[in-house]
């Protein structure tokens, strides 16, 4: 962010290769940027033949109890959004609200 912020310039390479790096040393983390890469190596047109792509675990899927550990709530509108971000209600036509009356 202070990079961003002070319009700093940085090497994203150098970065990403360090945060590589760290996640190899811990034994319950995954390799970082699995999907940039693979963006990258499709747009590269990298040669994949013989990998296996892998379904994710199901503890890996995203459902409703992994969102609300992550501080989601479903709204009125049955989207997702963040716990405390309040979603500005839809207004029907022809129907005033009280501030709208008043004036």
């Amino acid at each position: 962010m202070y990079c961003l912020i002070t319009r700093t310039h940085m090497n994203l390479g150098h970065l990403m290769l360090n945060h590589m790096k760290a996640a190899t040393e811990k034994k319950k983390q995954g390799l970082p940027y699995g999907m940039f890469f693979t963006h990258m190596f499709h747009a590269l047109e990298v040669d994949m033949t013989g990998e296996v792509r892998e379904k994710p675990k199901e503890s890996k899927e995203y459902n409703k109890k992994t969102l609300r550990l992550m501080g989601f709530m479903q709204n009125e509108d049955g989207e997702w959004v963040k716990k405390g971000v309040v979603t500005p209600q839809k207004k029907e036509q022809g129907v005033l609200n009280e501030e709208e009356s008043e004036r």
